[in-house]
């Protein structure tokens, strides 16, 4: 069995968090049906195309940092 973190086991435990605070936890296809989640969050922000991959890899890095922080706090 793997020890690492998925991207849907970091995604629910997110949504799950956000929950908690109080946030209304709205997913994609009720947002935007007919686009993908990457294409709608980077147009969203005005992210062109060219800069994309860039804003994936900070998205992917950011996520990283989280899961290794909560893997502390769960670990303390």
């Amino acid at each position: 069995m793997s020890s690492g973190f998925t991207e849907s086991v970091v995604e629910e435990a997110t949504l799950e968090w956000f929950g908690e605070l109080g946030y209304q936890v709205v997913h994609g296809p009720d947002i935007a049906p007919d686009e993908s989640g990457a294409e709608r969050i980077l147009r969203k922000y005005g992210y062109p195309p060219d800069k994309q991959e860039a804003a994936t890899h900070t998205v992917l890095q950011q996520a990283e940092l989280l899961s290794n922080y909560w893997t502390t706090l769960a670990t303390a």
